[in-house]
Parts: structure tokens; sequence; C-alpha cells
């Protein structure tokens, strides 16, 4: 995985986090590692959007 793909993921991570954060939602401790898992290729986007169902990673 290259620098531009970690950074992609980190951005799309962060945008979701965000839109949970102002929608009144709050993320848990394994949703959080999940994400970094994510971030760092350990899961697919598909994985992390049926795990984590109150962020926003529809359409990412």
């Amino acid at each position: 995985m290259t620098e531009k793909e970690i950074n992609d993921r980190k951005l799309q991570v962060q945008e979701a986090l965000s839109v949970a954060s102002l929608g009144g939602k709050t993320v848990s401790e394994k949703e959080l590692m999940l994400c970094e898992d994510y971030v760092n290729g350990k899961v697919s986007l598909e994985e992390l959007e049926v795990q984590c169902d109150d962020l926003a990673f529809a359409g990412l």
C-alpha cells in the first residue's frame, strides 16, 4: 500500500468520524480500532461499513 493510499484512507476515516460526530453519534473503541485497521489495509472498506454501521462510509 502506498503512502497516498494510506493518506486517502485516513482522510476517509476523518470525514466519516466528523459526520458521525455532527450527527450526535459516538464511536466505540472497537470502531476506532477497525478504522485504524482499515487505514493500515488490514480490513476492507466493506468490512468496515458492516462493523461500523453508525459511521458514514457509504459512497467513499
